[in-house]
Order: C-alpha cells, then structure tokens, then sequence
C-alpha cells in the first residue's frame, strides 16, 4: 500500500492484525502517554519489519503508533502467514531472531540513554540518529522538525531550541529554514560519548 507523509497506519492500542515490511520510505514508532505526550521510540526504513514483536506474545494490541515519517510503501504481513513462515522457514526464522535481538539491544540503549545522558547529549544523540535517514537530496532535508528532535530526545521543544542555538552557536549545526545539518560529526559524537 501507498501512505503519504503524516499518514497514520497503525494507532497505538489497535489489536494486531498484521508486520509492516517497508519496501520504500521512513516510518517513524511513537508512543503516546495517558497526556497526550508522544515520545519517538525509533524510525524504520526500507527493508525493514515493524511489529514483529507482536508475532508471538499474547499481547494483542500494539504498544505504539505508526505513522508515515516520507511517503512510503508497505506491505502487510498478516500474522498467521508470518508465523507460518517462520514455522517452515529456518533462514527467515533465524533473520527474525537476528533482527529482534537487535532491536532489542537498541531500544535498551535508548532506554538507558534517556535515563541517564544529559539534554545536551540526547539532542546529539538525536541529530546523529536522524541524520542516517536523511538523503542527500537537498529537497529531501526538512524531513524532520524540531518537534521530532525533541519527541526523539524525551524533551520540551523549548529545551531543544535552546540546546539547537548553542550547537548552532559553536558551529557544530548550521540552520536554514527547517534544515538542521551537522557541520562536525566528530564533535557532535563527543558531545554524545563523553556525557
């Protein structure tokens, strides 16, 4: 199926029905607390499954919100077919292993980075994460807002705009517009590692 940008394709709480696999575009995964504050969990890209998790739990709804980051396409994997899959299939069950125990160990990370880094290293933390998804198409570069940045890094957008004017300040981010670019990755992943 085809989503543009902003499209919501599964909502937070809805029972689980099926694994996305993205065949082009951005998802971004947010969670959404009982206030109404969205959290950016993570974004998937293409060849990438989200909701894989889900495949074998008795959980039955799905813990995030999925929404459309840039205009994608997405197949749906209904989850009895995938488990059928991953029955018959050795190679693709041992991808599935391999691809959650991956995203396991990174959504520990991010855990602990938001319980433990500074505002100033989780805005690092956050340019360098979404600058991976960024092209080189200079159209392409407002992808993400500085909502996003924020919602990534667990933060007020206030306190990110302030941190972005310091960084932009030192010359370590130029701005233009809705573009953020790094102009010193190096430092940028000090100001991550160190804190």
């Amino acid at each position: 199926m085809n989503y543009n940008e902003g499209e919501i394709i599964i909502k937070q709480g809805s029972f689980v029905s099926s694994a996305l696999f993205i065949r082009e575009g951005l998802l971004q995964l947010e969670i959404i607390n009982n206030a109404g504050k969205s959290m950016i969990v993570k974004y998937a890209s293409e060849g990438m499954f989200v909701g894989l998790s889900r495949l074998n739990t008795e959980t039955t709804t799905y813990p995030y919100t999925v929404k459309v980051a840039k205009k994608a396409i997405v197949c749906h994997i209904k989850t009895e077919i995938l488990q059928d899959i991953i029955a018959k299939n050795k190679k693709f069950s041992q991808y599935v292993l391999s691809w959650y125990g991956n995203d396991y160990e990174f959504l520990l990370n991010r855990i602990s980075d938001l319980a433990t880094k500074s505002a100033n290293a989780r805005i690092a933390e956050a340019l360098l994460y979404m600058d991976e998804f960024q092209s080189d198409n200079q159209d392409d570069n407002t992808l993400f807002t500085r909502k996003d940045i924020a919602d990534y890094a667990g933060l007020s957008i206030e306190s990110a705009n302030k941190i972005l004017a310091v960084l932009k300040k030192s010359k370590m981010i130029s701005v233009n517009g809705q573009t953020i670019t790094i102009l010193d990755k190096e430092k940028m992943s000090l100001m991550y590692e160190r804190d």
